[in-house]
């Protein structure tokens, strides 16, 4: 797996970060003689490492992590950031990054498939298109899809409409993706099981219909079966990472090569150390403090050791979904009883197995607005540095938060600077303070 993984690597550095900085006609500059098009199976390992990198590291999950409050910046960057102080040119390399790695490459997958007639390539594309889209458009907002990828300035497609792609994507994925068909080949994440692609994307389904609830009602039945056919706790899309240089968790390099810059954030230190609410019984802190934690001193932490996998998607974070739904559809008992399991389950992901007694009682004397909270809250605690935390909080207003500057927190990744100075088609989005269109009214 390392020489087979430091090979992907070598692959990347010359294909997948290949950042341009403006769109361009793809048929200028070709080479004849060159290699244009890699093979699926390498395409695919390229895409789930380059996802990890990019929506694991600093630009994704350190930024939203400091504006949860689950770590804070110090110094330099960091420390303008965790003060709101985002600019166009922050986000650049994220952009550039994303077009020109996972989403070009998704796109020649796809289209190789298509030719081959291979499905289960076709629909594994399709997912990982679908989270990558989830997530942009979690950031940003308004996204150039449809219109996107053939070399001049694309149109945007609305954040609703972005929406609606990512469960169409979802939904053929899952028509297409065969566990007794052609098998897919060097799937860092799943070992090429089919079955564990379907049940991603019941969970991708599960996520982006509670995203958008506020503004598109679903059915809560549909999200709590798309919860029972997905990821269970203790499976995750997780992409891999090694104790080589070349190996290394993206958030470990980025506490490593810049000392001083991000450190535990007092906010979320202080909800794991707390002793009187009765969470965990009298006197008792949560299991996890001293465990989940963030900083220079914290290259053996769970997350940010050098071989730490990236924890995009997580069945434990679908019980937390299926506890909302149970409570949005006004069955409390169950929202209560699934919240316990996701929380058990939460811990066993760090191999703790705590007495729940004195939390099942807690949990049991919540109801109303309370219960909802503490879904979301215990929610944030177990996906810890996962930008969907941030998601969460512009729907509901959870958890319970003090801006550290000014009177609220951003809602938005502003456009990057390439973007606007090359797409004139690129919208007016205000500044990070304008809400996007899932959030709706809280």
């Amino acid at each position: 797996m390392k020489n087979k993984f430091l090979a992907i690597l070598g692959v990347i550095l010359l294909l997948g970060f290949t950042s341009c900085t403006k769109w361009i006609d793809p048929e200028i500059n070709k080479d004849p003689d060159a290699v244009t098009e890699a093979p699926m199976p390498l395409l695919l390992s390229s895409v789930e490492v380059n996802l990890g990198y990019v929506l694991g590291g600093f630009d994704v999950a350190g930024i939203t992590s400091m504006w949860m409050q689950q770590i804070k910046g110090t110094d330099r960057q960091a420390r303008a950031i965790d003060g709101y102080n985002l600019t166009q040119t922050d986000v650049n390399n994220l952009w550039n990054d994303i077009y020109t790695g996972p989403m070009m490459d998704l796109k020649d997958i796809k289209t190789q498939a298509e030719e081959l007639g291979h499905d289960n390539f076709y629909g594994v594309a399709e997912v990982l298109e679908a989270l990558t889209l989830g997530t942009m458009t979690g950031l940003f907002g308004d996204l150039p899809y449809s219109d996107a990828l053939n070399g001049y300035p694309p149109q945007y497609d609305s954040e609703q409409d972005i929406y609606t792609t990512i469960q169409n994507l979802l939904d053929d994925a899952i028509s297409k993706l065969d566990p007794n068909g052609v098998q897919i080949d060097n799937d860092l994440v799943f070992g090429n099981d089919i079955s564990m692609w379907i049940k991603l994307a019941y969970t991708l389904k599960a996520r982006y219909a509670l995203r958008i609830s506020n503004v598109q009602a679903p059915n809560w039945n549909d999200i709590i079966s798309w919860v029972d056919n997905g990821l269970q706790p203790g499976e995750a899309f997780a992409v891999p990472f090694g104790v080589n240089a070349t190996e290394n968790n993206p958030l470990y390099q980025y506490l490593t090569q810049r000392s001083g810059y991000s450190e535990d954030n007092a906010t979320f230190q202080g909800f794991l150390a707390e002793t009187t609410s009765g969470r965990w019984g009298a006197g008792n802190s949560d299991p996890r403090y001293g465990i989940l934690y963030y900083g220079d001193d914290v290259v053996q932490g769970p997350f940010t050791k050098k071989d730490s996998p990236i924890y995009l998607v997580t069945g434990v974070e679908g019980q937390f979904i299926k506890a909302e739904a149970y409570y949005r559809s006004g069955d409390e008992p169950n929202a209560r009883t699934i919240l316990v399991g996701a929380v058990s389950a939460a811990m066993a992901m760090l191999d703790l197995n705590p007495d729940m007694t004195a939390y099942t009682a807690y949990v049991n004397g919540l109801t109303g607005n309370a219960l909802l909270e503490e879904i979301i809250t215990q929610k944030w605690a177990a996906n810890f540095l996962n930008a969907e935390n941030w998601a969460d909080y512009r729907r509901t207003g959870f958890p319970t938060l003090t801006p550290t500057s000014g009177s609220e927190l951003p809602h938005r990744y502003p456009y990057p600077t390439d973007e606007v100075s090359y797409n004139p088609n690129t919208p007016d989005y205000g500044t990070i303070f304008n809400p996007l269109w899932f959030e709706g009214v809280k």
